[in-house]
């Protein structure tokens, strides 16, 4: 199997172009273009996962993306630790010519919440009510390095992994 990469939003549709149809109200009723919704994954052991917390970057999303979702599936039931606390930031954005950071202050996409030890589904209910939507709508003109925090809430498991599947929306590095 092969595989592609685009360096801009790709966006689908037959109709890009056009006003709004006869008797429309809204001004886009004539277009049908739209953005596909794009997945980063990582899967994370958790072996000696240290109970105070390990933090490691785990995607790096385009300019102006959007969050649209996040979804976590342990595949392997933690063993010592009864759960795993995940919380999702954002890392330091640096100028890539000179190596300078252009955003340090890291914020929570997603807030803590906790995985359970057994292999399963983590609740998309859990998650979605982690979200911080005000930050995941836009991350804003520049790359954004993604974090993942892990924290064993009663002791370090010493087997056990989760993968985590990112889902968002590419748009202009503007946001738009």
């Amino acid at each position: 199997m092969s595989q592609s990469t685009f360096s801009g939003p790709i966006r689908s549709g037959t109709q890009r172009d056009g006003g709004p149809q006869a008797g429309q109200p809204f001004p886009l009723q004539g277009f049908n273009v739209g953005r596909p919704i794009l997945t980063q994954i990582v899967t994370i052991p958790l072996a000696n996962m240290l109970s105070a917390g390990s933090t490691f970057t785990a995607f790096n999303l385009p300019a102006g993306s959007k969050i649209v979702g996040f979804d976590v599936d342990e595949t392997v039931a933690l063993v010592t630790a009864t759960n795993l606390g995940l919380t999702v930031g954002n890392g330091a954005i640096l100028n890539a010519a000179g190596g300078t950071i252009l955003a340090a202050s890291p914020n929570s996409l997603v807030t803590t919440f906790n995985t359970g030890a057994t292999i399963g589904k983590v609740a998309q209910a859990t998650i979605d009510a982690a979200i911080q939507v005000a930050l995941a709508n836009n991350i804003g003109t520049y790359d954004m390095p993604v974090t993942i925090t892990a924290t064993a809430a009663t002791a370090n498991a010493t087997a056990g992994s989760v993968t985590c599947t990112l889902r968002y929306v590419q748009r202009n590095a503007d946001g738009t």
